[in-house]
């Protein structure tokens, strides 16, 4: 649909069923015709100071904060069909050090859904750590 989906919105975007928003099951190509293609979309929680935030732009300076705590958010993720779910420790992807890790093992010990993890992943102990608190992946990204 192209415009972010506040956490709040699950299942009132737009989109027939809730289904549709997760999966693309067929898409229109470039000669009109249309192809099979499964996609799986997979949701973001950022975290920053242990809440589930957007920033605008990526600016640190303009944050959108939601009430919900963070497993709340994921377990309507959950709710509304999805199976995988990625998380960002903002204030580890600035500072370098995960600061989550607390946060993971309750979405991934109560809300059952595959989590990826990302955000100030920067040496194999950190990674080790959030495996253990039960994801399935770890993103590593740059150190920019």
């Amino acid at each position: 649909h192209g415009h972010p989906v506040s956490p709040r919105a699950i299942g009132c975007t737009g989109c027939s069923t809730t289904q549709e928003l997760f999966a693309v099951d067929c898409i229109e190509t470039t000669d009109a015709s249309k192809e099979l293609v499964r996609m799986e979309v997979i949701p973001a929680i950022d975290l920053l100071g242990g809440k589930v935030v957007r920033l605008y732009k990526g600016d640190f300076d303009q944050v959108t904060e939601y009430p919900d705590p963070p497993v709340d958010v994921a377990a309507r993720y959950g709710q509304a069909g999805v199976e995988s779910l990625h998380v960002v420790d903002l204030d580890g992807a600035r500072s370098g050090q995960f600061a989550h890790l607390d946060v993971i093992t309750e979405i991934t010990s109560t809300v059952g859904l595959a989590v990826q993890v990302g955000g100030g992943i920067r040496k194999i102990d950190q990674a080790r750590a959030i495996i253990a608190a039960g994801a399935e992946r770890v993103v590593v990204g740059s150190t920019a």
